[in-house]
């Protein structure tokens, strides 16, 4: 008799353990299944390298020469570095102005 009251009392003990490990395990498992994935949009992108004003002057300036407008010209540079995180002026000048050319054919 005494062999059972153990035996039932240690059987309590384990189910009281596994439900106080499984519950929050549980919980935490429900949360994160809830949350959306994170969009690409939302991800950490580089940040935008720094250029003088007198470089992002003068890209303008060489891209105007195929827009003749340099706001157009510095909004059109803006927007690819925007794109292109992380790639230098010089690139982004020459992509700006690769994508013009392509674009007038």
């Amino acid at each position: 008799m005494d062999f059972l009251l153990f035996a039932a009392a240690v059987f309590g003990l384990v189910w009281l353990l596994v439900l106080v490990l499984a519950v929050p395990v549980l919980l935490v498992w429900a949360v994160r299944r809830q949350r959306p994935p994170i969009s690409p949009r939302r991800q950490r992108r580089p940040r935008l390298l720094t250029a003088t004003p007198h470089q992002i002057r003068a890209a303008v300036k060489e891209i105007s020469i195929y827009t003749h407008n340099e706001e157009i010209s510095a909004r059109l540079l803006h927007h690819t570095r925007l794109e292109n995180r992380g790639k230098p002026l010089s690139w982004c000048v020459e992509k700006t102005i690769h994508d013009l050319v392509r674009d007038r054919r």
